[in-house]
């Protein structure tokens, strides 16, 4: 697991929270990301959007670290924010386009742990 330093976490944020705010984002509805969406009574990827754009630094957990997927360029970052008492596992990129995707969104199989969460 590769540690940023929250400068590093902060830019990166920055950075999506542009392209959200363009209509750049993605996101890839597996059975557990349906299945969250639900439980939180989510309708659209606009509203997964909503919950990455506000993410901060303390909800940082890992990354940048390279995709293993050969045909995807582009570094993943995990995020483990805090939502209606329960933790999330977020897993985001910006692809080259620019976009940002969200490739998970679930509760975490464990918990995260967010280095910079106080």
């Amino acid at each position: 697991m590769s540690l940023s330093p929250p400068d590093a976490i902060e830019t990166f944020l920055q950075q999506v929270r542009r392209l959200i705010d363009i209509g750049r984002f993605d996101l890839v509805i597996r059975k557990e990301t349906r299945a969250a969406m639900v439980a939180l009574g989510f309708s659209s990827k606009w509203e997964v959007a909503a919950v990455v754009k506000n993410l901060a630094v303390s909800d940082y957990a890992e990354g940048p670290c390279p995709d293993d997927n050969p045909n995807h360029t582009g570094d993943i970052w995990v995020f483990g924010p805090e939502i209606e008492g329960n933790q999330y596992y977020l897993k985001i990129k910006v692809r080259d386009r620019p976009e940002v995707v969200c490739l998970s969104f679930h509760i975490p199989k464990w918990p995260l742990r967010c280095p910079y969460r106080k």
